[in-house]
């Protein structure tokens, strides 16, 4: 079966790609909730999973530099 549209990504490739740990990405889905709203789900390589919009990965995007704005620096 087809893997996933152009400019979706797993929870792991996002991680991958924003240098975050996916537990970080997964608590941040949470977190938006709603407002985010359902992935699709799709093939990557041989297991089906939740894949994000490019729209979608924008928004986990802001949230985590938002997040990581509010964390006080040493």
């Amino acid at each position: 079966s087809a893997g996933a549209p152009e400019g979706y990504m797993s929870v792991k490739r996002i991680a991958r790609e924003l240098s975050v740990a996916d537990r970080a990405i997964g608590n941040i889905i949470t977190e938006l909730g709603d407002e985010l709203g359902e992935p699709i789900k799709a093939r990557f390589g041989t297991k089906i999973t939740s894949a994000f919009s490019p729209e979608q990965v924008e928004m986990i995007r802001q949230a985590l530099e938002k997040k990581r704005e509010q964390k006080p620096t040493e």
